[in-house]
């Protein structure tokens, strides 16, 4: 007999990662072309993001988006009273993913490495920064991305402003920077990934675990066991993606997470 609901299949990531250019990522590189060839002047105000949304065809959340990720790439800034203004040419040297390269399994992978390099050291670090009132935020966040779980809501912002919450709480703002521009980069591949854990019995608590483990080494104060439990964690993550991670730091993370301890 055919199920009069069947479950939905799970997005294949393997599919979704063929994808080049998204409409943010045009835009981007619209008006970064406009920069170059020096439309957009130095300087100068650049157009309201209404105006530029009527001038590049996207809408206005579209281009608040894009100038994001031009603040990020260092080309413009936003200044009191004179809202965004070009301070380098598209030429500028600034770090950046590049062709937007989140889309390719293979590079994803690399960027999950990365991540997992930064994050696992973000962790470590909050575990012995941490202030007071960073542990409330962070109890705080943990508990928004809880509601998300219980709501079976896919809950990709709430994940990804816990990780940021952990990087505040390291107290290096060029850290925070760093993890905000990937989060950008690598929240579509998030959101995927947590709507399919969403579809698989017991892996969203299972995730969530995850994250709750991160929060306890940190609260407790021991760095050690916070850089594990985010290794662990991002690790896992990656593989729950399918990225075509053997061999890698990752993959080496996930397997010894699931060894048997040593007899002494």
């Amino acid at each position: 007999m055919i199920s009069a609901n069947p479950a939905p299949s799970p997005v294949s990531p393997r599919k979704t990662f063929i994808k080049t250019f998204n409409l943010v990522d045009r835009v981007t590189e619209t008006i970064q072309q406009r920069i170059a060839a020096g439309e957009l002047e130095v300087g100068k105000k650049m157009p309201s993001a209404a105006a530029l949304s009527l001038q590049v065809g996207a809408s206005i959340a579209v281009v608040r988006e894009a100038l994001s990720r031009l603040r990020t790439l260092g080309l413009i800034e936003t200044r009191h009273g004179s809202g965004s203004v070009v301070i380098a040419t598209a030429d500028a040297t600034a770090f950046r993913i590049g062709e937007h390269a989140a889309w390719e399994p293979t590079l994803l992978a690399q960027l999950f490495e990365f991540r997992i390099d930064l994050e696992t050291a973000s962790a470590a670090h909050a575990a012995v920064m941490a202030r007071a009132s960073d542990l409330v935020s962070l109890r705080a966040a943990l508990r928004k991305l809880e509601r998300t779980v219980k709501e079976k809501e896919s809950g990709t912002d709430a994940d990804l402003d816990f990780h940021l919450a952990i990087a505040r709480s390291s107290n290096n703002k060029y850290r925070v920077q760093l993890i905000e521009y990937l989060n950008r980069e690598v929240r579509d591949a998030i959101d995927i990934a947590r709507r399919n854990s969403a579809r698989r019995p017991g892996l969203p608590d299972k995730v969530h675990a995850e994250h709750e483990a991160v929060l306890r080494a940190i609260e407790k104060g021991d760095g050690v066991a916070a850089g594990d439990a985010m290794r662990h964690h991002l690790a896992s993550a990656a593989e729950r993606l399918a990225l075509p991670i053997a061999g890698s730091a990752a993959a080496r993370a996930v397997a010894a997470s699931r060894r048997p301890p040593r007899k002494i």
